[in-house]
């Protein structure tokens, strides 16, 4: 065996390291980590934010949801713990604001004790005081039923849990 013979018998075929395989492999992952991170903000998106009630009413109607949160503070100041809460017919003889106005924007009723509707004469919205349980002031956009009972609150907006 010659020289000749046993060097071709040794030569190795190697195919040229041109990075084919390497870049395949890198745009996948790149691929995997676009596709893992559009699908994480897609799912981690919040919903919309709801809308804030007291965007929408407008100026008479703010000025009413003002005069009910110092209404419920002095019907609460004038109420001892003890007593029931006073009828609507003795809220406006003491001139209590906003149920002793009488400019008749509103039709006052009470629904039971401590559960006051007003009712926009334009039917432009309606009101709801409630003063057990902590109190809150709702919002009925156009007209509103007239309520029975303060419990069934379910087509109303809650503007303000008052203290």
């Amino acid at each position: 065996m010659s020289f000749q013979d046993n060097q071709a018998a040794q030569t190795q075929l190697v195919k040229p390291d041109n990075g084919r395989r390497e870049t395949i492999w890198v745009t996948l992952v790149v691929i995997l980590i676009l596709l893992a991170g559009a699908l994480g903000i897609m799912f981690r998106q919040a919903g919309a934010a709801p809308a804030d009630p007291y965007e929408s009413l407008n100026g008479a109607q703010r000025q009413l949801l003002t005069e009910l949160t110092i209404a419920s503070d002095e019907i609460r100041f004038m109420t001892p713990s003890s007593t029931p809460w006073p009828e609507l017919d003795e809220l406006q003889t003491l001139g209590v604001s906003p149920f002793a106005q009488t400019d008749d924007a509103y039709d006052w009723k009470q629904v039971e004790p401590g559960c006051f509707q007003a009712q926009d004469r334009s039917e432009q919205g309606a009101f709801l005081l409630v003063l057990e349980a902590g109190g809150s002031i709702l919002f009925h956009p156009g007209q509103a039923p007239l309520l029975s009972d303060c419990n069934d609150q379910h087509h109303w907006t809650l503007l303000m849990e008052l203290q």
